[in-house]
């Protein structure tokens, strides 16, 4: 019988176990076992659509894995069917729009290295045009109120129809609405110049929407209308 001393024992096992562990730590870290391929977001009318196709490149069953895509505080989840080596999933799924129009995307399986992209949609594809609504809060029955509607065409093409339409729900104002439309060159702003006469007091809230081809942005303005 061969009697190993602990002072060797000990160490031989601590250096056993350490390769053990920084190896499955390298596997997971640097070993790929899915590729993301023909990523893109697109706008497809008014919505937004993410698409991608992932493929198992390893050389063996796949399973658990999916797709988590960050937008500002949301989260969406999308889950990847198993995958048998070299098939591939199309990824097609609407998105919403978040204010900062940031997307990243994780896409992740068990003990492999997560892949991460990153997309950025460019403002003016969402909201070639800027509106601003010069309009008073505060209105006195039977006074008459201008309001402008400055509309500029920031985006990198000229804009045959923008529509403007202006709303409240019940009858608050003498006018009548009606929706307008103008072209914009690129680069260029129009003004639409319309008016208010109050008749019904109370607090309300005046609906605009701009709409360019299927992109609809909305706005509100919330007026108090006092009697004499």
């Amino acid at each position: 019988m061969v009697y190993v001393s602990r002072k060797i024992v000990y160490p031989v096992f601590i250096l056993f176990f350490t390769i053990i562990f920084f190896s499955i730590i390298f596997l997971v870290s640097f070993n790929q076992v899915l590729s993301v391929d023909d990523a893109s977001i697109e706008i497809v009318g008014d919505k937004i659509i993410l698409k991608s196709n992932i493929s198992n490149i390893s050389n063996h069953l796949v399973r658990d894995s999916k797709m988590l895509i960050q937008m500002d505080e949301i989260q969406s989840i999308v889950k990847i069917k198993d995958l048998s080596p070299g098939e591939k999933f199309e990824v097609i799924s609407e998105l919403p729009f978040v204010e900062t129009l940031k997307y990243e995307v994780f896409v992740s399986s068990p003990f492999s290295k997560s892949i991460k992209l990153f997309f950025e949609i460019d403002e003016t594809t969402v909201r070639p045009v800027k509106a601003q609504v010069q309009l008073a809060s505060n209105m006195i029955i039977g006074k008459k109120y201008d309001v402008v509607v400055s509309l500029c065409n920031v985006s990198n093409n000229d804009l045959f129809e923008v529509i403007w339409l202006e709303n409240t729900v019940g009858k608050y104002f003498d006018e009548s609405f009606f929706q307008r439309s103008v072209p914009l060159k690129i680069n260029e702003c129009k003004n639409l110049y319309s008016t208010l006469t109050p008749i019904t007091p109370g607090e309300v809230q005046m609906d605009f929407i701009l709409r360019v081809g299927s992109l609809e942005q909305k706005y509100s303005h919330k007026i108090i209308i006092e009697a004499i």
